[in-house]
């Protein structure tokens, strides 16, 4: 039994582009939180109160939501959509943790890097050098399972 293919509206297509402008914005903003509360500006001030409300709280939910409705728009085989995401969000990911966990432990075994640094938790993950790491470290940097976010978090 073939399903029909989902059609989007010109006026529908122009809706989602307006929640996904709210969205960017959102996710901006929530990465920038740090930032922003160190300023002390009456519109920055305004921005972030409207942005601590669920518009600017919600918007990595709303980019999952819209994706999952998106993606019955056109036709696809699981498998072959499973490798595409694959290679364009796993492999970037673990690529991206790699790098920075091979950028710490080169900084681990020269002391004099070290100074360059910032020295936070991430520089001793966990009260251990990366050479020390278990299994479950291992497992924790990239999942962030254990410790709530994995090695490399905004």
């Amino acid at each position: 039994m073939r399903e029909e293919v989902y059609h989007i509206s010109l006026r529908t297509s122009q809706m989602i582009n307006v929640v996904r402008l709210i969205m960017i914005i959102g996710v901006i903003y929530v990465h920038t939180i740090p930032v922003l509360d160190t300023i002390d500006s009456p519109i920055i001030t305004a921005f972030a109160s409207l942005m601590r409300g669920p518009i600017g709280t919600s918007g990595i939910a709303l980019f999952f939501f819209l994706s999952s409705i998106l993606t019955y728009k056109k036709e696809f085989a699981f498998k072959s959509n499973f490798r595409k995401k694959c290679s364009s969000l796993l492999l970037p990911y673990v690529a991206f943790i790699s790098f920075w966990i091979l950028v710490v432990f080169v900084m681990q075994l020269y002391d004099p890097l070290l100074a360059l640094f910032h020295f936070d938790s991430q520089v001793v993950l966990w009260g251990k050098p990366v050479i020390q790491w278990s299994l479950l470290d291992w497992f924790d940097a990239y999942t962030g399972f254990v410790h709530g976010a994995p090695f490399v978090y905004p």
